[in-house]
């Protein structure tokens, strides 16, 4: 039966057996009690239900008020159904009006309470990192979609914008409440609050750390019954401070359980050096991995519980090590195909354990030496570096002509907060576009008579007109008007969840965050 926030609730001041505490009308959640102090219901009578006649630990019936207290009560009268209660006689006094439980802690010389997190927080595995924002999670058929948080210029502004995946399907009243209270959660006292708490969270939990080839980021996921959220901080300085992406765990448990996803295999041992050896080549695979093939001349059944080392049939394994390039480690499981007699296939997953990554690592970099005459460093760098070069072709092709289509020569533009580029113009300046270079810079000529290049993805800025046809602008004959319509595309609003914008209950109105450059 879930209540009131402690750190929340506006309660009177009392004193209950000489003590001083804290009564509400209501009941107080006890996932949010601090840890150390003491909640007790008080029941009332039959005749009165409003009357508070005894205290208990929890009360159904004529429920007459919640206490929170920072000493225990001793409850010495026991029910003859086993319940522990105290009459409360003349031992209940009200003071002096409405309190909260910080002034409380002040008034009394207690310490504040740090507020403890409703949802537990876990470093998110290595390769389930690398996967966040990867095409390998674009195309998880339990996405629901992921929020992108930003703290702000100042770092205590909350801008958040929601991006659904699979068409938004998942994306329901039930998600929106439980997206919500997760949400509230971590801003109150976690690492959503502002960019410092954010900073001192991931501080204090280096475990989330993870070493990528965009720098230092930190990784964290949390369950609740029926979602799973994972969030990847980057402290980075200009970044998006956060992304936050949702899970169905019911539709990925369905999935599961007609085979679309892979079941984690166990056997009887885990494995062993000598069970390691390679064949064949080593394949590149999508999200920076390298793919090394395992040959099968241990027991396998033993290590994966399947029955293919017998004369029953004539099925095999086969078994793949992957190597995350960007982390310079072995990903967290195997991938085993077990290949049928009849042509069929199945899939699987065997989970690794840390000392069997530990036994991976030098057989991959022995067997990389021998097929490439390279150090696995040396060989993960070279490909790295290609696909980096050929990812930023096809991005800056395709992005560039996104960019004229979306600022045709003609669009007015309002200037919000220039960059580099654009520092001799002031904010909130006027401009049109006259041209484009081949790097997709816009070319701008301001109304102070000034002339510069833009970039959209550095410059804030709002189309207040865009180019209309001589026809369509001869037919509306409109005078300017600003239209807040950021850079033309509808999913960078700061809708979040459809039409709901995530509850900012104590900073600003929500608006869209300065455009920052980011790389996913």
């Amino acid at each position: 039966m879930r209540g009131e926030d402690a750190y929340k609730e506006d309660y009177e001041h009392i004193e209950l057996f000489d003590e001083p505490g804290l009564f509400t009308n209501g009941r107080i959640d006890l996932e949010t009690v601090p840890a150390g102090w003491y909640c007790y219901d008080l029941r009332g009578s039959d005749d009165d239900p409003g009357d508070p006649t005894t205290v208990e630990e929890q009360v159904t019936g004529n429920h007459a008020g919640t206490v929170l207290l920072p000493k225990a009560l001793k409850l010495n009268k026991v029910d003859i159904d086993g319940t522990r209660y105290r009459k409360i006689g003349e031992g209940l006094n009200f003071l002096d009006g409405e309190i909260t439980l910080e002034e409380f802690c002040k008034e009394h010389g207690i310490v504040f309470p740090d507020r403890k997190l409703r949802y537990e927080l876990k470093p998110i595995p290595e390769d389930e990192f690398s996967r966040l924002g990867s095409d390998d999670e674009e195309t998880e058929p339990y996405a629901i979609g992921y929020v992108r948080i930003d703290f702000g210029r100042n770092g205590t502004e909350f801008w958040n914008t929601w991006w659904p995946k699979n068409e938004d399907k998942f994306n329901t009243p039930a998600f929106k409440t439980a997206l919500q209270e997760f949400i509230d959660d971590l801003r109150a006292v976690g690492p959503l609050r502002d960019r410092r708490g954010m900073e001192k969270y991931c501080s204090q939990h280096a475990d989330g750390k993870r070493h990528t080839w965009l720098g230092d980021l930190y990784g964290y996921t949390a369950e609740t019954e029926h979602y799973r959220f994972c969030m990847r901080f980057d402290p980075r300085q200009g970044m998006y401070d956060c992304y936050l992406y949702a899970y169905d765990l019911d539709e990925q448990k369905r999935l599961a359980k007609e085979g679309q996803t892979p079941k984690l295999l166990s056997g009887s041992r885990r494995l062993r050096a000598e069970d390691i050896t390679f064949g064949g080549e080593i394949m590149e695979m999508d999200n920076h991995r390298l793919n090394f093939c395992m040959e099968c001349w241990f027991v396998v059944d033993e290590v994966f519980g399947t029955n293919v080392c017998t004369s029953e049939n004539e099925d095999y394994l086969n078994v793949y090590a992957d190597y995350d390039m960007a982390n310079g480690k072995v990903c967290d499981e195997l991938s085993i195909t077990l290949c049928h007699s009849d042509g069929s296939d199945e899939y699987y997953a065997y989970r690794l354990s840390d000392e069997e990554k530990a036994l991976l690592l030098p057989k991959m970099a022995e067997y990389c030496k021998q097929q490439t005459d390279m150090s696995l460093a040396e060989y993960s760098a070279e490909q790295m570096d290609g696909d980096v070069r050929e990812d930023n072709h096809m991005m800056n092709k395709g992005k560039i002509q996104k960019i004229r289509e979306q600022y045709p020569v003609g669009t007015l533009i309002h200037l919000n907060y220039p960059s580099d580029l654009t520092k001799r113009i002031h904010p909130g300046s006027k401009g049109e576009v006259v041209g484009h270079d081949e790097n997709g810079l816009l070319l701008m000529k301001w109304k102070q008579g000034l002339t510069s290049s833009m970039s959209p993805d550095e410059d804030f800025c709002v189309i207040f007109r865009a180019p209309q046809p001589a026809q369509e602008a001869e037919n509306n004959g409109e005078d300017e008007c600003e239209n807040d319509i950021m850079n033309g595309d509808k999913k960078t609003s700061p809708l979040v969840v459809d039409d709901a914008v995530l509850a900012d209950r104590s900073v600003l109105p929500q608006k869209r965050s300065k455009h920052r450059r980011e790389e996913r």
